[in-house]
């Protein structure tokens, strides 16, 4: 099976404050996007973004922030970039899947900051 590099995936956890961290991702290449999660230091939401493409292509799709166990804010919906404006009930144990996924994908580079690792992921032909 041939190898085809499809681009990059950087993972960046920063403390904001005592209680505060901001887990984003930038990929580039063929699945560009960003995202940005706000929690608390037990993932309690605060606030979330995310955007798809690079440079003039870059395209908004939601912005949301949490308060008093709603998630208020807007997305635009993929197939017509309409808006909507987004005011939903949030329930108390919600953690961002975002930041479930760089939470359990930032342990391998705790272990040793010294290193970077570099993941591969082979996708299906029908993806390439």
């Amino acid at each position: 099976m041939k190898e085809k590099d499809l681009g990059t995936s950087e993972i960046t956890i920063s403390k904001l404050g005592p209680d505060r961290f901001m887990f984003t991702n930038r990929v580039s290449g063929a699945f560009a996007q960003q995202w940005k999660a706000l929690a608390t230091a037990t993932f309690v939401p605060v606030s979330a973004k995310r955007t798809f493409g690079e440079g003039d292509k870059l395209r908004p799709r939601f912005e949301l922030n949490y308060r008093e166990e709603r998630a208020i804010g807007w997305r635009l919906e993929k197939s017509t970039a309409n808006k909507f404006e987004v005011d939903v009930r949030v329930l108390p144990d919600t953690v961002d899947q975002r930041i479930d996924w760089a939470a359990a994908m930032s342990q391998v580079w705790f272990q040793d900051m010294s290193s970077h690792s570099r993941f591969l992921i082979p996708l299906p032909k029908s993806v390439m």
